[in-house]
């Protein structure tokens, strides 16, 4: 079997490998029976690993990392190995990671999360009030006083006068005050698993000091050591890693004004060794360009000082063990905390991302796809990860749509993500507590279920796709490992004009000039973009500098420049691998080489279709594969045999991927149906009904407004007899059945032609399937779990019009 024909293999019948792997909520009282059927589910659904993941919820009598918790465990992970299913650990008893829900402070209260807080005085007697209010763990850290301003609430730099080692502290002049600086307890907690651990609740967990050595290595003994006392025969095999999940150096709910800090800062600042010490105010006040580089400065040694002590510890612990790092970290643009993962992650929730309002490419969120898949490409990491659709209903409850759950699969896959982690399938929705804690479901319990099978074989062609394949873009935008910009971004993906962001410290570090461009990590570039200086070091710009004297474009494209954008978007567009004809907005673009086949990954991130045709360079012929479909056969959908563009027609949430052949013959033309003839099937007449139930309803209209019907879910089926003359039977046809609420399944003649669960719900009907005469047709239509769960009266339904279109 040559390339071409394992890349068809491999795309229609994707390995274990390239499985989904969601987030399990164990949320309650759990049996050993229910543990091994749920693995069956997910096994029969081609769901093939998945993160063990205790949730509040749990049984007090189930304490963490107890022999009975850990007696559920195994029995988990050996179900899996039975199956050759993958399981990812999950590190901590809730989030955020580090805590061991509480029991690393628990062993030394010394190990609580710290902070450093500033208090403005503006007497001698305030201050001295300050001082000895401060509890035994608060540790002073600074006294100054400074000229202040406190209705602007600035002060001016260079009044400020370090009163630390003064006997006695001078009256204030006017105008100033003193500024207390002491290291204190932070408060912060994480969300525990059992009652009354949740946020602000009486037995909510401490969180831990990240920043402390001592503390991480705590925690990696107290979580990590135990899981492998009891799991080390399934390491390296159906264990495959650990996730940690955003590290908060404050932890939750912690003190207000109280900003991260370590005994070890304290000792750099006194020893001169980082920034001054009259300069320790910029880090509440002042946004001038001075006190922003102080910030800056800050906010990149305690990231350094959290992926050494943090990152790096569990890096090494799981890489000694022979399994990977995953999870993510805090903000949706750390990817300079990439470093120390073996699976580089992120996380999209609370619909941060999503279709309307031009999130999926305005704001910080927007780039945290592209923060996992770039670090992974630039750090030659395998596979990427992302958490995605937790708290992403509309509503933010159970009212998720299929159609949006496709929608954030294709957001993350043509970014380069290549391994997905649904959030999440719960182990129970029994009570409020657990059926609506990050809702909604997305497994078991969900309206979708039944053809969950397609998701999966969705999610592991496209991760089969980006995975193992080299990124065609040419363009990347420098970034700090902290900041990750977005504006110009928005343009270059709204032009299809590929990039991928590079931290500044590969490029200083990792990178090579060579036959004018820059190489790294098996990525090749002619261009660099620079969209914000400010965020950069002055290193950076010297190597930039090196780096365009080599040949490399380099462009320093502001923030703040309006003028000009247009001519540098048409700058940038040479670097495309495609340009699509008429131009659109909406659709997102992803190319890739694959052992020597270049593939174009188009995905439609808008509401309304786009008809048009791409136009490339292209040397072959040119396949349409379509990821989505349910026939294996019609993977390889046809060959188009073109110079001047490949017609591209993609419906709202919908794909396609464009292959570019070699030496592979037409295997003949494209044929197009005409459809310039509709016949209406009349919205009245129909049999519609449950299982048990005829209702005495015959009109296409909205269940939710029937009596009784209104917080229903569930699945009700819909008939009708039409009889077609001989003009309108014997050929390929299309039903549209218009407006659905939300999953349609076709039956024609009892023969299943297959299932739509977003717009358009439009059916192709192979030839001779509908007859002249009498022809029976039935959908079988299932509603959101969103009235059941959220008690809501959402649209439910089958409601038209329905087409037939010739």
């Amino acid at each position: 079997m040559d390339i071409r024909e394992l890349h068809e293999q491999a795309f229609m019948y994707p390995g274990k490998e390239y499985t989904p792997m969601p987030f399990w909520f164990w949320n309650d009282d759990l049996n050993e029976d229910e543990i091994r059927l749920q693995i069956k589910m997910m096994d029969e659904k081609g769901v093939n690993g998945f993160v063990l993941h205790p949730r509040i919820g749990l049984p007090d009598h189930i304490e963490y990392l107890s022999d009975l918790f850990f007696h559920y465990i195994v029995i988990a992970v050996e179900e899996a190995e039975n199956r050759d299913m993958r399981v990812l650990l999950y590190d901590e008893g809730m989030y955020p990671s580090g805590a061991a829900n509480g029991q690393v402070v628990k062993e030394n209260q010394t190990y609580q999360s710290r902070g450093l807080n500033m208090v403005v005085a503006y007497s001698n007697e305030e201050l001295s009030a300050i001082r000895s209010s401060l509890a035994v763990e608060d540790h002073l850290v600074s006294v100054q006083k400074a000229k202040y301003n406190r209705s602007l609430n600035s002060f001016e730099k260079d009044s400020v006068e370090l009163m630390n080692d003064r006997d006695s502290i001078d009256l204030l002049n006017e105008g100033e005050s003193f500024f207390i600086f002491y290291e204190t307890p932070t408060g912060g907690t994480i969300r525990g698993i059992h009652q009354d651990e949740d946020d602000g609740e009486v037995n909510a967990p401490a969180s831990a000091d990240l920043l402390n050595p001592e503390a991480v290595l705590t925690f990696i003994r107290l979580t990590h050591d135990t899981y492998y006392s009891y799991l080390k025969k399934y390491f390296g095999n159906t264990v495959i890693g650990f996730f940690t999940d955003e590290p908060d150096i404050t932890g939750r709910n912690s003190k207000k004004n109280v900003i991260p800090w370590n005994v070890h800062f304290t000792g750099m600042l006194h020893d001169n060794q980082w920034i001054k010490e009259k300069d320790l105010a910029f880090l509440w006040l002042n946004n001038d360009k001075y006190g922003h580089s102080v910030k800056q400065d800050y906010r990149r040694h305690v990231k350094d000082r959290l992926s050494n002590v943090y990152y790096k510890q569990l890096y090494d612990w799981c890489d000694n063990r022979g399994i990977s790092l995953t999870g993510h970290p805090a903000d949706s643009d750390d990817i300079g905390l990439m470093k120390w993962f073996h699976i580089p992650g992120q996380d999209v929730v609370w619909r941060w991302v999503a279709p309307e309002k031009n999130l999926s490419v305005e704001g910080i969120h927007s780039t945290a796809g592209k923060c996992s898949a770039d670090a992974a490409r630039h750090r030659k990491r395998w596979r990427n990860i992302n958490e995605f659709l937790g708290v992403c209903g509309k509503k933010n409850g159970w009212d998720l749509t299929p159609g949006d759950y496709k929608w954030y699969i294709d957001w993350l896959a043509v970014r380069g993500v290549n391994m997905f982690c649904p959030h999440a399938f719960y182990y129970s929705v029994r009570g409020k507590l657990r059926s609506h804690e990050r809702p909604p479901d997305v497994g078991f319990y969900n309206s979708w279920w039944p053809y969950y099978k397609l998701f999966t074989n969705y999610m592991k062609r496209l991760s089969w796709l980006m995975t193992d394949s080299t990124n065609m873009a040419r363009i990347a935008i420098v970034c700090s490992g902290d900041n990750l910009p977005w504006k110009k971004a928005k343009l270059l993906f709204e032009n299809q004009i590929e990039f991928n962001y590079l931290e500044e410290s590969l490029l200083l570090n990792d990178s090579f000039v060579q036959n004018d461009h820059l190489f790294i990590g098996g990525q090749k570039y002619s261009t660099l973009i620079v969209e914000d200086q400010e965020m950069l070091l002055l290193e950076t710009m010297i190597r930039l500098e090196k780096v365009k004297g080599g040949g490399v474009s380099v462009i320093n494209w502001d923030t703040d420049t309006i003028t000009g954008d247009f001519e540098i978007v048409d700058l940038l567009r040479g670097c495309a691998q495609l340009v699509l004809k008429p131009a659109s907005s909406s659709i997102r673009v992803s190319s890739v080489v694959k052992d020597g086949y270049i593939y174009h990954f188009l995905v439609n991130e808008n509401n309304r279709s786009y008809d048009g045709k791409a136009v490339f360079s292209v040397t072959s012929d040119v396949e349409l594969w379509d990821p989505w479909t349910e026939s294996m056969e019609c993977v390889r959908k046809e060959l188009i045999k073109r110079k001047q563009g490949v017609p591209v027609y993609l419906e709202p949430n919908s794909s396609v991927i464009l292959k570019e052949m070699k030496n592979y013959s037409n295997k003949g033309e494209v044929v197009s149906i005409s459809h310039d003839n509709e016949v209406s099937i009349s919205s009245t007449g129909w049999k519609i009904m449950n299982i048990d139930h005829l209702f005495a309803y015959d009109k296409l209209t909205d269940w939710s407004s029937w009596e009784k019907r209104g917080l229903f879910s569930g699945t009700l089926t819909y008939k009708k007899v039409i009889t077609l003359d001989s003009d309108n039977a014997n050929y390929a046809h299309t039903i549209d059945a218009g407006a659905v609420y939300e999953i349609a399944e076709l039956y024609i003649n009892d023969q299943y032609i297959g299932v739509k669960m977003w717009a358009p719900y439009k059916f192709h009907i192979p030839e001779m399937v509908l007859k002249p005469g009498i022809n029976s047709i039935e959908f079988k239509v299932t509603n959101s779990k969103a009235n059941q769960m959220d008690r809501v009266k959402q649209k439910s339904g089958l409601i038209g019009p329905i087409k037939l279109i010739t």
